[in-house]
């Protein structure tokens, strides 16, 4: 093929850009960090995301020697932190610190969600798996899931569960309990994270809390557990049961992750994968999170990319049994 001077300038042109805008990203990622990381955890202070986040971004601030900062954005079921994080730059300094509802959830709830899991966000770390415990007020008329399950089904549509809103991790845990026990227990959703008041006074029966946060007020005799929400029992409640137990199948478990935005340099995910991996693998970093209730998983960005898909389509198929529409 004969190619013209000009044919030759536009593709010389066009290698000289590419392999500037090449250097540039490698110099970026070679450099990084040079200034301060903010961790996105788009949820309320004081929650199981933001006190895990913190732990981690203390850590990484001292192996990395620059400020890792948290920047809670709660609100709209994780959406508007998540959304931050996808309008950010892809340069690393912007993270994303969240949990399984983002990415598995919430694209099967949201008929409009403003950014796509698979296009708009990159893994870098599946940190760890956090248990649920079904909880209740200590006056609750059952003692053990047997009688639990037995109440919910002599009484179909008295026996309530509260959620944090619908389409949150126990608002789908109860309509999994609804599916799996063949019972129609009652959601009452509430629009705030924690414990509701209704639920420590025995106004609503039930909700799914994370262990980080039942443990301290079942120690403390303010609600009673009922069951775990994983596939085994957990180190931290060894007398209560799981579920699954009793309903095979059943299987809730939350889990935290870490995230930058789509397009960020290969070399950046790798450091931050490393150095985070490093920190989930220190002692007192295990030991703090076996207290929380948590499991430390670690690995590959693949381990986070495999579990996503195989949640979202297990959330999926849920709603389509429940009939759950997606909120337009």
């Amino acid at each position: 093929m004969i190619r013209t001077r000009h044919a030759w300038t536009r593709i010389l042109g066009s290698s000289i850009v590419a392999a500037a805008v090449g250097f540039c990203a490698a110099s970026q990622a070679e450099n990084y960090p040079s200034r301060t990381i903010t961790f996105v955890v788009p949820s309320s202070a004081g929650g199981s995301p933001d006190t895990i986040g913190r732990l981690i971004a203390a850590k990484l601030s001292d192996a990395l020697n620059q400020p890792v900062v948290i920047d809670n954005v709660p609100g709209g079921s994780g959406i508007i932190g998540t959304e931050k994080v996808t309008r950010a730059k892809a340069d690393g300094y912007t993270v994303l610190y969240g949990f399984n509802q983002l990415v598995t959830m919430n694209p099967h709830l949201f008929a409009r969600l403003p950014y796509s899991p698979d296009t708009d966000l990159e893994p870098v770390l599946l940190v760890a798996k956090l248990g649920y415990v079904w909880v209740s007020a200590p006056s609750f008329a059952a003692n053990s899931v047997d009688e639990w399950l037995k109440l919910a089904r002599s009484q179909p549509g008295k026996l309530t569960f509260a959620s944090n809103g619908p389409g949150s991790a126990a608002h789908l845990g109860g309509e999994l309990v609804n599916q799996l026990a063949k019972v129609e227990m009652l959601h009452v959703p509430y629009r705030l994270n924690g414990v509701p008041p209704d639920l420590m006074s025995g106004r609503v029966d039930l909700k799914i809390e994370p262990s980080s946060l039942a443990l301290p007020l079942i120690k403390a005799g303010q609600l009673k557990a009922l069951a775990v929400t994983g596939a085994k029992r957990i180190d931290a409640l060894p007398n209560v049961p799981a579920l699954a137990e009793y309903l095979p199948g059943y299987d809730i478990t939350g889990w935290q992750a870490v995230w930058v935005p789509a397009g960020t340099p290969a070399a950046v995910v790798a450091r931050l994968n490393t150095e985070i991996n490093r920190i989930i693998a220190m002692p007192d970093i295990q030991v703090r999170l076996a207290q929380l209730g948590a499991e430390v998983v670690g690995g590959a960005p693949s381990v986070l990319t495999n579990t996503t898909r195989t949640e979202s389509k297990m959330w999926r198929d849920l709603l389509h049994a429940r009939n759950i529409k997606p909120e337009s």
